[in-house]
């Protein structure tokens, strides 16, 4: 079960992702690093019917003209389906016999719109279009291509066409494959999906068509699930184009045409239009991508309810983040520094034996330091700043009979770097329910994580999920509240202390950085949320707070 797990996890492709790159990559048959150099992938038109049998396609390299003792170029090759996905690669037919042209036969071809991807050496060629090389020089080459059977007469294509891979870059061309039976028009849509569409004719061969005008072919539409006759899919405002062809940057960003609310935070993706400047009653300016754009554990939703600035963590600037406010059940708005505030002092007892105790109003998980002055202007720290664990703190001490004065003041929020559980990286939030914890994406492999609730008492831990993958995964229901995260590398040593919230041996410090992950129950919807820190002292600590 892991195994499909961590397979769901590595190799899970979101359909938007994918269309977003077919936007941005297959126009241009240069090197993907150049996406600003967008051109026509190559033509080549049908290469037949399925009813031919198998496809093979040979890619040998040719000598540059001129050159008196030429050096073949070393050529790879591969295909591709309409949503970006690797059917078959070759780098060399026989490597060992110095045979290093590329060669790749299509056993069973299936009918629909296909990409071929020519390059040269050390090209590497990655789902979702995604290629990359570390090819400096440019190379002729010849493309054939062959079928096991073509009715009588020449076939409708050329079967050697020549090509020349430019210097740090890729080929790309476009053919189809028709099936006469189930695709009248040879479009590469079979005729019972274009049957379920108004805007679609199955005798007319209109796949590259966009009849919504919203930006995507046909074709692109189906493969991505869009409604090829609707130029709004979800009805979030925008149009599939738009959302699949999202840039930000100059980054591919797209949004989940399928989703109106792509990062689930209760805001339509196109009243998030990532400006950053909230613009009226339908422009909040915050980022689709995420649920809390300026990253203080409030979702941009309950920012936006409550008046608190969704791009700024500290809205009213008091050293505090917002999100901290909030659980310390202090006002984000008012701008008083936490150290200027005081705890309400409660209870003053004198006893028998001497002692005087006071006793003040506290809010569990806040910082308080204790404070105490001969003449109200200079004042003394009695020792260093605690986390308040109750609704009280009491503090005692023989009475002198002098005159002293006592208070207690909550203390700023501290920078979360992760070296405590204090100062914990956040995670942001995330509905209650099934949750997976993974550190997959470190910096390293061999990593531990312990699982605490709010009060540090012991939930979970794992140290390695196989023998073979080190990794870690804590897996399971996940009710509301705040939960912490103690992680490091082997050998992080745990061992229940009951009398010691919090409590981790042994916890050699991280230079590398390691990541936390945080998906659903649903695998394949992706990450919830993620961070990523170092602490070179011991453990690296997260939270995160499921609401």
């Amino acid at each position: 079960m892991i195994f499909n797990f961590l397979r769901k996890i590595f190799y899970s492709v979101l359909p938007v992702s994918s269309i977003a790159l077919l936007a941005l990559v297959l126009g241009s048959h240069h090197a993907f690093s150049q996406a600003n150099n967008i051109v026509t992938p190559r033509d080549i038109g049908s290469l037949g019917d399925v009813s031919w049998g198998y496809l093979e396609f040979e890619v040998r390299g040719q000598p540059n003209i001129g050159e008196l003792f030429p050096i073949l170029p070393d050529t790879e090759i591969a295909l591709y389906d309409s949503g970006g996905k690797v059917l078959l690669e070759n780098d060399n037919i026989n490597f060992f016999l110095g045979n290093f042209n590329s060669r790749i036969k299509w056993k069973n071809p299936v009918a629909g719109q296909y990409y071929l991807a020519v390059g040269l050496n050390n090209t590497e060629f990655k789902e979702q279009f995604l290629v990359t090389t570390t090819s400096t020089s440019s190379g002729r080459y010849l493309l054939t291509t062959s079928r096991e059977n073509t009715p009588p007469g020449n076939p409708t294509f050329n079967p050697i066409m020549p090509g020349k891979v430019p210097a740090n870059g890729v080929v790309f061309y476009k053919f189809t494959i028709t099936d006469r039976l189930n695709d009248l028009d040879g479009d590469g849509i079979i005729n019972s999906v274009e049957d379920q569409h108004d805007c679609l004719d199955k005798n007319v061969a209109d796949a590259d068509k966009d009849p919504d005008r919203d930006g995507l072919s046909n074709i692109a539409e189906l493969n991505l699930g869009t409604d090829p006759c609707k130029p709004d899919s979800d009805f979030d405002g925008l149009t599939d184009g738009e959302e699949v062809k999202r840039i930000v940057s100059g980054q591919p960003a797209p949004t989940n045409p399928l989703d109106d609310d792509t990062d689930g935070d209760g805001l339509s993706d196109g009243f998030e239009t990532g400006t950053g400047i909230v613009n009226g009653m339908t422009d909040s300016g915050t980022d689709p991508l995420l649920a809390d754009t300026d990253g203080d554990a409030v979702g941009d939703l309950k920012e936006l309810q409550i008046g608190t600035d969704p791009f700024n963590p500290d809205t009213d600037g008091d050293g505090s983040a917002d999100g901290v406010e909030i659980a310390r059940q202090t006002d984000p708005l008012d701008g008083i520094r936490a150290s200027d505030r005081q705890a309400k002092l409660i209870d003053i007892e004198y006893n028998s034996q001497g002692l005087i105790s006071m006793t003040w109003e506290t809010t569990a998980s806040v910082d308080y330091q204790l404070q105490k002055s001969r003449n109200l202007k200079e004042w003394e720290n009695l020792g260093t700043p605690a986390i308040a664990n109750s609704d009280i703190f009491t503090y005692s001490q023989p009475y002198s009979g002098g005159r002293d004065f006592f208070r207690l003041k909550s203390v700023p929020a501290p920078y979360l770097d992760g070296k405590s559980p204090l100062h914990a990286i956040s995670l942001g939030s995330v509905p209650a329910g099934d949750l997976f914890l993974y550190t997959w994406s470190s910096a390293f492999i061999d990593t531990v994580m312990v699982l605490y609730d709010s009060n540090g008492n012991f939930l979970s831990f794992n140290d390695d999920i196989s023998d073979t993958l080190r990794l870690s995964v804590i897996r399971g229901f996940f009710p509301p509240g705040t939960y912490y995260m103690a992680t490091g590398k082997f050998p992080l040593l745990f061992r229940p202390n009951e009398s010691i919230p919090f409590y981790v041996a042994g916890t050699p410090g991280l230079t590398d950085e390691l990541t936390i992950n945080v998906f659903g129950d649903n695998i394949e919807a992706g990450i919830l949320q993620s961070a990523s820190g170092v602490n070179a002292s011991g453990a690296l600590w997260f939270s995160i707070v499921v609401e």
